[in-house]
């Protein structure tokens, strides 16, 4: 008994943990819907098959099928999706959070020239300084195969995109 409500404990952990339950207490989802964690489709509230089957799911819809939560839409709960730069920015941090357990981001430096398609993906500060103005430190492909920029901060916080 004491072993099963250990999972049980762990496997809650890990989906609070890891975000699998923000599609479910987001701002951007309908509060007539909801998005299921069991099949990332979008239900009537109060019966999602978690609620229905009495079940426990953890699949993370945003991550796995960039869904950022559920809307209303003539009658009808529908999914709604990320929006480009909503994924690009989610990625931009990621990878800031990964390159900076290794390198000094403290120069501003471009992560990604393509972090998806028409996005880079650059390090400033805010405010400016004297280094986020170096042609070094800026991505390349701005202007030439990406129209669209996120910035993040060396700690990896978001401060534009464009």
């Amino acid at each position: 008994m004491k072993s099963i409500l250990l999972v049980i404990i762990s496997f809650l952990l890990i989906v609070l943990v890891s975000g699998c339950v923000q599609n479910n207490q987001s701002s951007q989802t309908d509060e007539k819907c909801q998005l299921s964690l069991c099949d990332c489709k979008c239900h009537p509230a109060g019966q999602t098959p978690e609620e229905v089957k009495g079940v426990l799911c953890g699949i993370n819809c945003m991550d796995l099928y960039n869904i950022s939560g559920c809307e209303l839409v003539n009658g009808q709960c529908q999914v709604k999706y990320m929006t480009a730069a909503e994924i690009a920015k989610r990625d931009c941090i990621s990878l800031c959070n990964q390159e900076k357990m290794n390198n000094d981001l403290s120069n501003g430096p471009c992560l990604s020239n393509k972090i998806i398609d028409d996005w880079v993906c650059d390090v400033a500060h805010s405010p400016r300084q004297a280094v986020d103005n170096d042609p070094a430190n800026q991505c390349s492909e701005f202007g030439k195969s990406a129209k669209h920029f996120i910035e993040v901060d060396p700690d990896c916080n978001f401060i534009r995109s464009v």
